[in-house]
């Protein structure tokens, strides 16, 4: 019989690439950031078992309500340009939120999900960030990743 690998705490980290940063979420500086990007938009939770809110301390209280749990992670993603972004606009601008879910060390397992306002869908940003984030769960631990 051999040894289950001893696979490491997924903690939330922040993650620079060319055109976006991840950054842990802290309700407190990122709620409303948040909330005029996905909270109030009702169409970007049809396939999410959560939300639509009605308010803004609605949604910060669902988002307070997850940050704590150790089976998750969930990091904001923010476009460092606009033209990383699909609509222009501003860049250094919070426009989504990723998340390491069912986090089970035990069995190696975690699952991504993402949910991405308007300025963020099938931009160049959001692509990356799923990009960074992926790498940072499969590179070997040794390399800086959890894998």
């Amino acid at each position: 019989m051999t040894d289950t690998p001893a696979f490491p705490a997924v903690t939330a980290t922040r993650l620079t690439g060319r055109t976006v940063r991840l950054d842990p979420l802290v309700v407190d500086r990122d709620g409303a950031a948040l909330w005029r990007e996905l909270g109030r938009h009702d169409d970007l939770w049809t396939h999410i078992p959560s939300g639509p809110f009605a308010t803004e301390g609605e949604f910060r209280t669902w988002l307070s309500d997850r940050v704590v749990k150790p089976e998750m992670v969930i990091l904001t993603a923010t476009a460092l340009t606009a033209t990383a972004l699909t609509s222009g606009g501003e860049g250094d601008r919070v426009g989504g939120l990723y998340f390491l879910i069912n986090i089970n060390r035990s069995m190696g397992v975690v699952e991504m999900g993402l949910t991405l306002g308007p300025a963020l869908h099938r931009s160049t940003a959001a692509t990356e960030a799923f990009r960074l984030l992926a790498g940072h769960v499969l590179e070997p631990a040794a390399a800086g990743g959890l894998g």
